[in-house]
């Protein structure tokens, strides 16, 4: 009995490619007047709850976060806010924090 299930090969045709000028902006950033992503979260970490762990740092997917080099006062390297800027409020590194030590706070939409 022949295979009655065809088979297609892609070629440039089929082959889906994105948006000219790449994905769209995630619902959580917008784009500013200069073209730039606007910072729509922040974050804050008590250093001295955290315990290095590093959960955060692996959970946030744009690299907000890493491990300090310095020491709290229990001997431990905190995570640390390394580039704010690129924060969406997503929550994921508050989510994973085992020792409640980050807040995250979410920037207010008009409408």
């Amino acid at each position: 009995m022949p295979n009655s299930v065809e088979t297609k090969t892609l070629d440039e045709k089929t082959t889906p490619r994105p948006a000219e000028g790449g994905c769209p902006p995630s619902p959580l950033t917008e784009r500013g007047s200069g073209g730039g992503v606007v910072q729509k979260g922040s974050v804050e970490i008590d250093a001295e709850k955290c315990k290095g762990c590093g959960l955060c740092t692996m959970a946030c997917a744009r690299g907000v976060l890493a491990m300090s080099e310095k020491l709290n006062s229990k001997g431990y390297t905190p995570a640390e806010v390394v580039k704010p800027e690129r924060c969406t409020g997503c929550k994921l590194c508050a989510l994973m924090c085992p020792d409640v030590a980050i807040k995250v706070y979410r920037k207010k939409q008009a409408g």
